[in-house]
């Protein structure tokens, strides 16, 4: 049996001559103190305030020193989350079918799993928050990350995740966690997503058969190769033959990297408008995590720890070694005009490579428009 005490009970400066609290004021006060620490961008800072004045017994047992990501903040996105009920209100929920070569979306009656829990078996859904957008798709544009499984439903209890991230717009576009009976199901809407969104696959080589089925549907240009910059640092074991020259071989150094990119990417600040109430429009910077609503994987940063079977934050591990790589190439702020480049000393070859380019640019600003 326990008796949890709030820190908005006799605090300090807050009760009357009587001892009794202005929860109020104490609320406003501790609130307000949360906000000072948060705006200085140390999460950890901001962890160990709460802790130690805690508003609800969540709070009060929080994890200090073994926490590996900005669990308040993270926490704050879920409550966000989950008192908004119509967050979810756009989001595309069904599965893709290959229709003569071209792959469309169709909407379907499936539930996706928005709960993080090792325990859960099912076939989920795929969820799309962004689609793409029409005409011809830049190539590098999209990525995917993905934690494969090697083994069929019956064999395994492990969940196959995959994360669709936008590198321009530097979000996450569609998410699919889940099981199907066989593990090349799981593997056919990776290389659907990959043609729908015309992108580079990033995945866990650890897990050898995504391979061989990409080489058997011919498709194994889709795989991303391992990036530069990893082997270059000597986190990677790299070879130019076979499976090895694809995706990325996860072990304890990648970890340790791969959490601090995903650390790099959630307190990433990002310009929001904002209306005051009078009406007029400032803008704010915002850190990227609070644009997050895969609901699940929040709550998968939350209690991460390296033993726990955390199948979205691999996934979005392989993300952010690809992000990291395309932010090398382009310096993390790429654009129509930065992906593509001419390097021609031919003048007629210059003239039809403007011409396109033109076309690019256009094509890309309108789907940012829309």
């Amino acid at each position: 049996f326990a008796y949890f005490f709030p820190s908005y009970i006799s605090r300090e400066g807050c009760m009357d001559k009587d001892g009794n609290s202005d929860v109020v004021k104490a609320l406003l006060e501790i609130l307000m103190e949360r906000d000072m620490v948060k705006q200085g961008g140390d999460a950890g800072s901001l962890l160990k305030r709460v802790a130690q004045m805690p508003i609800t017994p969540e709070e009060a047992i929080l994890r200090v020193r073994s926490t590996f990501f900005p669990t308040v903040m993270l926490n704050e996105r879920l409550r966000q989350i989950d008192s908004s009920p119509r967050i979810f209100d756009d989001v595309y929920v069904g599965t893709l079918i290959d229709v003569g070569g071209g792959v469309e979306f169709k909407a379907t009656s499936d539930i996706p799993i928005r709960e993080y829990d090792e325990g859960i078996q099912d076939k989920g859904a795929l969820e799309i928050y962004t689609m793409p957008p029409s005409g011809d798709i830049p190539n590098n544009r999209y990525c995917i990350g993905v934690d494969p499984v090697d083994n069929d439903k019956a064999e395994s209890v492990s969940l196959m995740s995959v994360i669709v991230f936008d590198l321009f717009n530097d979000e996450i576009a569609a998410e699919y966690t889940g099981r199907q009976q066989m593990a090349e199901d799981g593997y056919e809407i990776v290389r659907l997503l990959s043609i729908f969104y015309n992108a580079q696959v990033m995945y866990e080589s650890n897990r050898k058969l995504m391979y061989g089925y990409f080489s058997k549907m011919k498709c194994l240009w889709r795989l991303a190769d391992c990036p530069e910059w990893l082997r270059q640092r000597g986190l990677v074991k790299y070879s130019m033959f076979g499976s090895s020259i694809k995706g990325v071989s996860v072990n304890a150094a990648l970890i340790s990297t791969g959490i601090d990119l995903i650390n790099d990417w959630l307190k990433k600040t990002v310009p929001v408008e904002v209306m005051e109430e009078n009406g007029e429009m400032h803008i704010e910077e915002i850190p990227q995590l609070y644009h997050i609503r895969n609901r699940a994987l929040l709550q998968e940063l939350v209690s991460y720890a390296p033993e726990k079977n955390t199948d979205r934050v691999s996934a979005l591990f392989q993300v952010m070694f690809y992000r990291e790589h395309f932010n090398i190439l382009y310096g993390g702020a790429a654009n129509a005009s930065d992906v593509v480049e001419s390097d021609s000393d031919d003048d007629f070859f210059d003239k039809d490579w403007n011409r396109h380019l033109e076309r690019f640019g256009r094509q890309y600003n309108s789907s940012l428009e829309q």
